[in-house]
């Protein structure tokens, strides 16, 4: 298996999409973390 999180990675908590919806100050942040997540979906991470 390789695993994408180390000792020197930095975790966040990621928003619930109830969260997302009722606080319009996280949605910026939830549209990023939404794009970010299919691009690697989509495309998977490049080295």
């Amino acid at each position: 298996f390789l695993y994408m999180l180390g000792k020197d990675t930095w975790v966040e908590h990621w928003p619930s999409p109830a969260e997302c919806s009722s606080n319009p100050s996280l949605q910026v942040k939830c549209r990023s973390l939404d794009d970010a997540a299919n691009e690697l979906s989509i495309n998977a991470c490049r080295q």
